[in-house]
């Protein structure tokens, strides 16, 4: 019996430690409106018992209408812990504080109080007892005419109208269209051209500075352009041998094909033999390439004239020989067509004389 009511004091007295040993929440707001931020305190009992840390509640525990600013953690005896959390409102409605889990540990036991559940009210913006006059426009609401629409179909009529008489009066009248005369470029003279390649050549740095790669190569790019504009030759794409065998077929000059052969052979022995001339060689070269314009000049100038007619006639600069001849027939004809017959006779017998 002795040992029986001993057992109930024990269990008597460890539940009375555990009430003691709580946590005590003060809010001291009544309302709230959104964007409020408001003190909420948790204050923590521990009844004389030591923990090794007390693990505090984020913002997960108080929902998704209230939001963590900032908290403070502080010790007002050995006993007590406060902790002081500053909250922002975020909802629309009452709400209420959930219980928030305050854990406390030592060793690996885990000691969880929680907090009271705390109302909270939402403060409204506008007051219930706002009656619907107290909610009036800056202006009288304006009344329109019963024959408004009436005025609109004029209106459209109207417009309509304007629009017939611009397209029936004035949209048929035609515009001279200004047409801009084609600018067609100059004839691009092949002996002007060779002359200007080589006159370059002469005052470039390939040659000042003993570049004898470029130069050459400078050199005979300019005799191969020549060749494909006057004879017709896809020289830029030929070796030396296929211009030599192209120059035979053609029947050139044979002073021609000697002073273009030199200019290659010489060429392909600097690009290919790596050939180093001297300074008074390259210079030569380059007079042999002067007195080959010329050669050019005296030889070639049947063919460059046809070249330049062909390039009038295409772009229109020059009727071509036939049309011209038919052209002077034409007029001859249309002289005399309206003459008697005795007429041309006399002029007939008066040019004989």
């Amino acid at each position: 019996m002795k040992k029986g009511l001993l057992l109930f004091i024990l269990f008597s007295l460890s539940i009375l430690n555990l009430q003691a040993q709580m946590a005590v929440t003060i809010v001291k707001v009544d309302s709230l409106k959104p964007g409020d931020v408001f003190p909420y305190i948790i204050v923590v009992k521990k009844n004389n018992r030591q923990f090794d840390k007390i693990v505090l509640p984020d913002s997960a525990a108080f929902g998704s209408d209230f939001e963590i600013r900032s908290y403070m953690h502080f010790k007002p005896s050995g006993n007590t812990d406060s902790l002081v959390y500053q909250l922002q409102y975020f909802g629309v409605g009452d709400r209420q504080l959930p219980e928030v889990p305050v854990h406390l540990v030592k060793g690996e036991d885990t000691l969880t109080v929680k907090t009271d559940v705390v109302p909270v009210f939402y403060q409204k913006l506008v007051a219930d007892d706002a009656g619907v006059d107290s909610l009036k426009p800056f202006k009288p609401i304006f009344e329109f005419a019963s024959r408004f629409w009436l005025l609109i179909v004029i209106t459209l009529l109207v417009i309509a109208l304007l629009w017939f008489l611009y397209k029936r009066f004035y949209s048929k009248q035609e515009i001279a269209e200004v047409v801009q005369p084609k600018e067609i470029p100059p004839f691009n003279d092949p002996f002007k051209e060779f002359d200007f390649s080589i006159e370059e050549i002469k005052n470039g740095e390939s040659l000042k500075q003993g570049e004898y790669k470029i130069y050459y190569t400078e050199l005979t790019d300019a005799v191969r352009q020549y060749m494909e504009r006057v004879y017709k030759e896809n020289a830029l794409e030929m070796t030396s041998s296929e211009i030599s065998y192209a120059m035979k077929r053609k029947r050139l000059d044979s002073q021609v094909q000697s002073m273009i052969m030199m200019l290659l052979n010489q060429a392909d022995r600097v690009k290919f033999a790596k050939y180093d001339p001297i300074m008074e060689s390259a210079i030569n070269d380059l007079d042999l390439a002067i007195d080959l314009g010329k050669r050019f000049r005296s030889l070639d100038r049947q063919k460059v004239a046809m070249l330049r007619e062909e390039y009038e006639i295409e772009n229109g600069l020059r009727q071509p020989l036939e049309q011209s001849a038919n052209d002077e027939m034409t007029t001859t004809f249309d002289m005399y067509k309206n003459q008697a017959p005795s007429s041309f006779k006399i002029e007939k017998k008066e040019n004989e004389l």
